[in-house]
């Protein structure tokens, strides 16, 4: 849904199935990745929507690009944008890390994402959030035991991996807006 602070929600999208959503860093668009269960096994959506202020609640129709995949042997579960927007980064169901880059095919006039590079260090179970930091020098992920990994945003190498004990297990952090190397924590 899309919601705005006058008109109350505006637009509705009816999926039953898990789904992924990122803003871009510039704002101007809005990733969505989600799976059809009428389609193939390994055959993901990814949508794109270009997010114009200006007409976003006066038109019925969004401006929106399909972008299909087969890349993917599982779910995305968690997504976030690089620095200028360059990767999209993909959490998935099975605790792998992707970095997809957009590729213009101008012969055909088509977009299509492509894994650019699978992270290294897999988590152990489904990745729940990504996010990076204020300035982009740290990306971190949380999978659903609580497992809690910090990459360089940069070289999207591994840093180094936190796991409370499973009682008391992380189930959701953020970055501070301005410093770069606080985070804050949700536990159960």
């Amino acid at each position: 849904c899309l919601y705005h602070p006058m008109n109350g929600f505006t637009r509705a999208l009816d999926i039953t199935g898990r789904v992924a959503l990122a803003f871009s860093t510039s704002g101007d668009q809005l990733a969505m990745a989600y799976r059809k269960s009428r389609r193939a096994h390994n055959e993901y959506d990814l949508y794109l929507f270009k997010m114009q202020q200006s007409v976003l609640f006066k038109s019925e129709k969004l401006d929106t690009e399909k972008i299909r995949t087969t890349d993917f042997e599982d779910d995305i579960t968690a997504m976030c944008y690089t620095q200028n927007d360059k990767f999209l980064m993909c959490g998935t169901s099975s605790g792998r890390i992707h970095a997809l880059q957009n590729i213009r095919d101008e012969s055909k006039g088509i977009n299509k994402w492509v894994i650019f590079k699978t992270l290294s260090h897999k988590h152990k179970h489904e990745i729940f959030k990504i996010c990076f930091s204020a300035r982009f020098q740290y990306m971190a992920s949380l999978d659903h035991k609580g497992e809690f990994k910090i990459w360089n945003g940069g070289s999207m190498t591994f840093i180094f991996t936190h796991q409370k004990e499973e009682s008391r297990m992380y189930r959701h952090f953020e970055w501070h807006p301005f410093v770069e190397n606080e985070l804050i924590f949700g536990r159960i």
